[in-house]
């Protein structure tokens, strides 16, 4: 690191670094951004393509569309009424915020009432439910999450963040002297840091950035 300081001086380096990191992260958010847009189900790949108020739809490989349709007119505040058509099945679901339930028409045509706690119920029989109706109840909560969540928006805003983030991880680390005078200016005159504050500074910087980087996996 000293070489490359003593070759190429400490404001390229920090230019360089900072480039390279958050054109990664960038390239992070791209990817989670992409991986949360496709869904598996019962073997089907699904793309979502597009959100609106009262539609979500997605798209399998041989252009096969499902859809959800929203009842705007029984889906208020926290109450939420739609239909799911994907190929030859449809499924309806309910929920009421009020009554702390949900209600589910499946594919089988078989309809159950639900308590909302059964959302956070994945194993087998806990919640009453059979494999393929368990799929689709989870088919249905994936839908919601589209509608209700832009996480397209989010992840802008992560990298914004993320590279501001990364803006004071690598002036850490390439600067670690100039930080130790902003720390101890009103405290210490015509100091000079110790190798130890040197060092500590620099592996703040290493923990910020790579905090940077865990965040959009987080989500």
């Amino acid at each position: 690191m000293e070489n490359l300081i003593e070759k190429y001086g400490k404001n390229k380096i920090f230019k360089i670094f900072f480039i390279v990191l958050f054109a990664l992260l960038i390239m992070v958010c791209i990817f989670r951004n992409a991986s949360y847009k496709t869904y598996d189900y019962k073997g089907h790949r699904l793309k979502l393509q597009k959100v609106s108020d009262y539609m979500v739809t997605m798209e399998d490989k041989d252009k096969n569309v499902l859809k959800m349709s929203i009842d705007l007119s029984k889906s208020y505040q926290y109450n939420f009424k739609c239909n799911v058509s994907y190929l030859d099945e449809s499924i309806s679901y309910e929920d009421s915020f009020e009554n702390m339930e949900f209600m589910m028409t499946f594919s089988d045509g078989t309809k159950k009432t639900m308590p909302s706690y059964i959302i956070q119920i994945d194993e087998d029989d806990a919640d009453g439910l059979t494999k393929n109706q368990r799929i689709e109840k989870d088919l249905i909560f994936k839908l919601k999450d589209y509608y209700i969540d832009n996480k397209f928006t989010l992840y802008i805003s992560i990298a914004i963040f993320g590279g501001l983030f990364i803006l004071l991880g690598v002036s850490l680390f390439v600067y670690p002297e100039s930080y130790w005078r902003m720390q101890t200016w009103l405290m210490v005159k015509d100091g000079e840091p110790t190798e130890f504050a040197i060092v500590s500074n620099q592996i703040l910087g290493i923990v910020i950035i790579i905090m940077a980087f865990i965040v959009p996996f987080l989500l």
